[in-house]
């Protein structure tokens, strides 16, 4: 089984007993993604599914959050998003079959923890969050806000603040 100074997990859509394990080994910024069947808890087995190296976007001294999408969960080629937290917040998808989309941030937006990062409801491949920001709204004056991200995007720059 790999092991991860930081890493997350969340349900898989490969299987009922499947589960996404991503974390970020060394310094070098390389985030790996398995795929965990649980289906012996005696005698776990992780599959590898991809990596990435980006060592201006991945960090193994951040938390990090991986979330399914769970309008899609029953879908097998459904990704997870696996967000990082901290100074070097960032966001992506990771696909069962192997690809990893470009890191992704919202500029000037730091998420302050996967404590503070709550999935809420989700509509037609989009999951919404609630979070706290590093930033206070102009309106509200309150760093915590909303924000929707859809399952299908390559890149999850599209997302938004509401």
């Amino acid at each position: 089984m790999p092991s991860f100074e930081n890493a997350c997990i969340a349900p898989a859509a490969t299987g009922p007993t499947d589960v996404w394990l991503v974390g970020v080994t060394g310094s070098a910024g390389r985030l790996d993604a398995y795929i965990v069947s649980l289906a012996n808890l005696y005698a776990p087995s992780a599959r590898f599914i991809a990596a990435q190296v980006d060592s201006l976007a991945w960090t193994s001294l951040a938390e990090r959050g991986c979330y399914p999408f769970a309008n899609t969960r029953n879908d097998p080629n459904s990704p997870v998003l696996m967000q990082q937290f901290g100074i070097m917040s960032r966001l992506t998808h990771v696909f069962p079959n192997g690809t990893i989309a470009n890191p992704a941030y919202f500029t000037n937006i730091t998420f302050v923890s996967p404590k503070m990062f709550s999935l809420s409801p989700a509509v037609e491949g989009i999951n919404w969050f609630a979070t706290l920001t590093n930033n206070r709204l102009h309106d509200t004056h309150s760093g915590w806000t909303g924000i929707r991200i859809r399952s299908d995007w390559s890149t999850a720059t599209r997302g938004s603040f509401e």
